[in-house]
């Protein structure tokens, strides 16, 4: 039998690993992503897209911290920031006391939960807008309510707008908008693998936030999913965060925190 954290930790790294195969096929591989093993431990780069969401290490663990040194060159080749994942069924003090050693300090949680999609699908939730599927000729609005819910500088919604319209026909992802008065106030992302639907990301509309659109979100992507056969939804947010207490309310569980470390500069 699986253990819910493998279940969990596998959805996180397959959503990751699609993401990042759609971006090598397109124009040549031209954002640089690429993926390395050390070990049991992931390395996800990607270049040509600052920050950690793609620039990542998971599945670290005390008999993959001999790599650290070969991981940190990875990085510095193409002059990267990164972070490393450490989830705590792969945590000792032997692995903490190494990544000291390197200079990485912890930064932040990040908390990863599961659900039951049969009971998502049908929890109870009121909403005043419609849950629509995004269709391609969305992708413009998608990305200006992305930037805006993620309060991102809107010099980057051409690249948000390319990265995720790439993912539009792969198998296994699909995307919801929330609609009201003709205007397109929020969106979420699904990917779906095996028996795993992983809510990929969301967001709202500042002034709309407060109304329940998020929850409406999730649970449409629960009876999505239900129909794909899928029996699990898992979901990452920020520890104790709005997305955090989103998640608790449409019945999914918190299964671990996950420790974040950075290179102390």
């Amino acid at each position: 039998m699986r253990k819910i954290s493998d279940i969990v930790m596998q959805s996180e790294n397959n959503t990751l690993i699609s993401r990042l195969n759609t971006f090598k096929s397109k124009n040549n591989n031209e954002l640089g992503s690429q993926m390395k093993q050390f070990g049991s431990t992931l390395a996800f780069q990607v270049p040509r897209i600052s920050g950690t969401a793609f620039n990542t290490v998971r599945n670290i663990n005390e008999e993959d911290y001999i790599y650290l040194n070969e991981i940190v060159d990875w990085y510095k080749q193409q002059n990267m920031d990164f972070q490393i994942e450490v989830a705590p069924q792969n945590a000792s003090k032997e692995l903490f006391h190494e990544l000291r050693k390197h200079e990485f300090i912890q930064t932040g949680f990040h908390a990863s939960f599961i659900g039951d999609v049969k009971e998502i699908a049908n929890s109870s939730c009121q909403i005043n807008c419609e849950i629509q599927f995004l269709q391609k000729e969305d992708f413009n609005d998608f990305a200006d309510v992305y930037v805006k819910g993620y309060g991102l500088p809107e010099f980057i919604a051409d690249g948000v707008k390319e990265n995720n319209e790439s993912l539009y026909e792969i198998e296994g992802w699909q995307f919801f908008k929330a609609v009201k008065d003709d205007k397109m106030i929020g969106i979420a992302v699904l990917f779906i693998k095996d028996d795993i639907a992983t809510l990929a990301a969301a967001t709202t509309l500042p002034e709309y936030r407060g109304q329940g659109i998020q929850k409406g979100l999730i649970k449409a992507r629960g009876q999505y999913a239900f129909k794909q056969g899928a029996l699990y939804m898992t979901s990452e947010a920020k520890f104790e965060s709005t997305s955090h207490a989103n998640m608790v309310k449409s019945k999914m569980d918190l299964v671990y925190t996950k420790a974040i470390y950075n290179k102390y500069n």
